[in-house]
C-alpha cells in the first residue's frame, strides 16, 4: 500500500549566497577606509582593495561599480558607526556625550583616521567627498548650537541667539578636530580628557 502522508515541506535553504555577498562588500569597505586613511582617496586604487580582501578587481565591481560609489559606501558606514551614539539627546547632554564619541574615536582608529584624511582632501572642490563633508560639517555645526538652544529652553544655561550658539559650536568642532590630529600624531595625549575638560569650561562659562 502506498504511503499517502504528505511528503514534509524541505527545509528552507540558507541564502549563503547573499550572505557571503554582504560579507565581502563589509570587507571591501574595511579595506577600503583603511586604504584612504593610508594613502588618501587618489592615492588609493580599486586593484589594492580589491588584493586586500582577495578578489579581483572585476569582482569588486560587481558590488560597487564605481570607485565614488564606494567612497559613499565608506561614508554611510562611516556615519553609521559614529552617529548611532548621539541619538536621542538633547541639550547639554549632547555636549557631554562627546567623551564617549571621542573615547569611541580612540578605540576605532581606522574610522578617525580616515575622516580626518578625507575631511582635508574635501577642500579641493573637485573631490568627490565635497559633496558630503561640507554639509557634515555644517550639521554638526547646526547639531552643536541647536543643541545649546534646546539647554537655553531647558533653563539649563543663560540666554543664547542663534548666533553666539553657533560660534560656541564652531568653536567646538574646531576644538575636536585639532585635538583629533594631534593625538594621531602623539597618542599619548589624553584626548578624552582634553574634550572632558573643555566641554565643562563651555558649559560653565555658559551657565
Amino acid at each position: 500500500m502506498t504511503d499517502q502522508t504528505a511528503p514534509a515541506a524541505a527545509p528552507r535553504r540558507a541564502r549563503g549566497p547573499y550572505q557571503n555577498g554582504q560579507r565581502t562588500r563589509q570587507q571591501i569597505v574595511a579595506a577600503a577606509m583603511s586604504s584612504i586613511a593610508e594613502r588618501g582617496f587618489h592615492g588609493t586604487s580599486l586593484r589594492s582593495i580589491a588584493a586586500a580582501v582577495g578578489i579581483s578587481p572585476a569582482a569588486l565591481l560587481r558590488h560597487f561599480g564605481s570607485k565614488d560609489e564606494l567612497l559613499n559606501a565608506v561614508l554611510r558606514t562611516w556615519a553609521e558607526e559614529t552617529d548611532d551614539l548621539q541619538l536621542r539627546l538633547r541639550g547639554l547632554k549632547r555636549w557631554t556625550i562627546q567623551t564617549e564619541i571621542m573615547r569611541y574615536h580612540i578605540e576605532h582608529r581606522g574610522y578617525l583616521e580616515f575622516f580626518i584624511t578625507l575631511a582635508a582632501e574635501a577642500t579641493s572642490l573637485e573631490h568627490p567627498a565635497r559633496a558630503y563633508m561640507a554639509p557634515r560639517y555644517e550639521n554638526t555645526i547646526d547639531y552643536f548650537a541647536n543643541s545649546l538652544l534646546e539647554a537655553v529652553e531647558d533653563g539649563e544655561i543663560q540666554p543664547l541667539d542663534l548666533d553666539q550658539a553657533r560660534a560656541e559650536a564652531r568653536a567646538m568642532a574646531a576644538f575636536m578636530d585639532g585635538i583629533e590630529i594631534q593625538w594621531l600624531l602623539d597618542p599619548s595625549i589624553d584626548v578624552v580628557g582634553a574634550v572632558e575638560q573643555q566641554v565643562n569650561h563651555v558649559i560653565e562659562r555658559l551657565r
